[in-house]
């Protein structure tokens, strides 16, 4: 499978892996079921042996946003939140059946603490992680919904076999019928 977030393909996280799949709770979670809910401390990082988890966050008037994803063989946290053991900015829900290796905070900075080679590769991940995220942030201030659609599809192609148009629409920060009107205009110009 493709990669869905960018840092995966610029980084070589596989050493990580292993800290998870040794010492990590393996824990299998339903469509629905949440990883952590927004407001309750973030205290875990998993990794993703295989499924969808969605980001949510609720704005002001109480409406739900996704923004983010993570796919097979990706690490799911409330990052700034995880790393400050604070609160969690967003809620974490599987989209499907999925597997994680889940790792506590103290354990994971024990870890890392006893291998700087690791610690590395952990800092790589970390920079990539906040390259990725200041594109998207950038690509919300710089391009149509269209162009985000069209630069998603074409990165990974698969998505809409994992998530559902509306929080694809979501993720993108439209209305699922304007994704639907963006999705058919490209539809009707491939066929001209």
């Amino acid at each position: 499978m493709e990669t869905f977030n960018e840092y995966l393909s610029n980084t070589d996280l596989t050493p990580l892996v292993k800290p998870f799949t040794e010492y990590g709770e393996r824990i299998i979670y339903k469509k629905g079921d949440y990883f952590i809910h927004e407001g309750n401390k973030s205290s875990y990082i998993g990794f993703v042996e295989c499924g969808v988890f969605k980001y949510e966050k609720v704005d002001s008037s109480g409406v739900p946003h996704t923004v983010g994803f993570n796919l097979d063989n990706d690490f799911v946290c409330d990052y700034t939140s995880f790393i400050r053991c604070q609160n969690s900015y967003t809620s974490i829900v599987a989209l499907g059946d999925s597997t994680l290796y889940r790792l506590s905070y103290d354990k994971l900075m024990a870890i890392l603490q006893g291998d700087a080679a690791l610690r590395e590769v952990w800092r790589k991940g970390c920079e990539g992680f906040a390259i990725t995220v200041y594109g998207r942030l950038l690509d919300f201030y710089c391009k149509t919904p269209q162009e985000r659609y069209v630069a998603l599809i074409k990165r990974f192609p698969d998505i809409v076999d994992y998530v559902s148009l509306k929080e694809l629409s979501s993720f993108i920060g439209i209305r699922a019928e304007t994704l639907s009107r963006i999705r058919l205009k490209l539809e009707k110009s491939a066929e001209a």
